[in-house]
């Protein structure tokens, strides 16, 4: 499998790690990026296992690592039941979810049994840029041309205000994307982030690292 023609590079914790001291990052969130759980028959089987493999990681390195649970959309049934299962007995800081899944945006109708489910168990929702539902641009993998449509890369001197006059304050967090962005990728758009000059007071360090340890109590030191 590829992400939108992008090859699927390799993770390991002890590599995450390495990355996360060298950019100064204290504990990273997990989350498989896209194309995410795969829709198929085992589309099940693997989102229990990859969260159940999120949940060892967390355990092995609990200061350094939390993880987002990944969930089987669309079929929203085998979603709710693997966020319930992922929330409450995994342990895990919230879900990651496909800007769209197969075409079917967030705001979706159908998609309404898993936002109840996560509404009561104020859950955090981690949404992940996809492949929009139109042809891929000849040539050219989606993650340089399509993600950016589904709001991708929003560090960028560009993106950066538009986000901002979006989001709630609370809800804008620091993302590496690493290992898809080598960490050259992190060291070119930090400082779109630390030279940024209409943020009002507090909210660079608040994006940093305050949003996170409200968003994530446990991780909070």
């Amino acid at each position: 499998m590829t992400s939108g023609g992008w090859a699927v590079t390799a993770w390991s914790a002890e590599g995450a790690i390495a990355m996360m001291d060298q950019q100064g990052i204290a504990t990273g969130v997990m989350s498989v990026t896209s194309p995410g759980i795969h829709p198929g028959d085992d589309a099940r089987d693997l989102a229990r296992a990859v969260n159940e493999y999120g949940a060892e990681v967390v355990g092995d390195h609990p200061d350094r690592f939390g993880h987002f649970a990944s969930i089987p959309l669309p079929d929203v049934d085998a979603a709710v039941a693997e966020a319930v299962y992922a929330l409450d007995v995994l342990g895990a800081d919230g879900v990651v979810l496909m800007s769209n899944a197969h075409g079917k945006y967030l705001g979706d109708p159908d998609f309404e049994p898993l936002w109840a489910e996560l509404d009561r168990r104020a859950a955090n929702a981690f949404v992940h840029p996809s492949q929009p539902p139109m042809p891929l641009l000849p040539g050219t993998p989606a993650p340089l041309a399509d993600y950016v449509f589904d709001t991708a890369l929003s560090a960028s001197p560009s993106a950066l205000p538009a986000l901002l006059a979006f989001a709630e304050p609370g809800h804008v967090l620091h993302g590496g994307d690493w290992p898809f962005a080598p960490q050259e990728a992190g060291t070119c758009y930090n400082p779109f982030l630390e030279t940024y000059p209409d943020f009002t007071p507090g909210r660079a360090e608040a994006i940093d690292r305050g949003n996170a340890e409200s968003r994530f109590p446990r991780l909070a030191r």
